[in-house]
């Protein structure tokens, strides 16, 4: 099996052919730091809620909103790794 380096790979499909970035965005790096530099912080506080495992631990939530009034809303769930926060 021969070994093709990432950097000497071409990448095509659908994708990747109708993308024209903005004038001020050709650049690929700018293109990925830009959205770290630039993301939106979330605005006011969660609603906590603390789920008890049957192992004694724990798993807490928290809620852009409460979810008793939001049960008619599509869901995203994010899980972090080991040892992950909130803030």
């Amino acid at each position: 099996m021969e070994q093709t380096s990432f950097y000497h790979m071409k990448f095509t499909g659908p994708e990747n052919e109708h993308f024209t970035p903005p004038e001020s965005l050709r650049n690929a790096h700018l293109q990925t730091l830009l959205p770290r530099l630039l993301r939106r912080r979330i605005t006011g506080d969660p609603h906590w809620q603390r789920l008890d495992l049957p192992d004694g631990d724990f798993v807490d939530l928290a809620w852009s909103e409460d979810p008793q009034f939001a049960q008619h809303k599509p869901r995203v769930v994010l899980f972090h790794g080991l040892e992950g926060s909130f803030s």
